[in-house]
């Protein structure tokens, strides 16, 4: 689990809260978000967040950044 303002990230259960509210994301919005939030502070490759979210499948910058965003 992960707490980052009033936000909490329970990645392995697939779920983000604002407080105490659930928030309807992705699957694929939560894998990148747990890797960036699990690397903070540091700079994650590209590679790094399409191996968590896609898993092999080729994927194009412009999804990766629609996820991002």
């Amino acid at each position: 689990m992960y707490a980052f303002g009033p936000f909490r990230l329970e990645a392995p259960a697939g779920r983000l809260y604002r407080d105490n509210e659930p928030l309807a994301l992705p699957d694929r919005h939560v894998s990148v978000l747990a890797v960036l939030v699990a690397h903070a502070g540091q700079v994650v490759s590209k590679d790094t967040l399409i191996a968590a979210a896609w898993q092999g499948l080729a994927v194009t910058d412009n999804s990766l950044e629609q996820v991002i965003s």
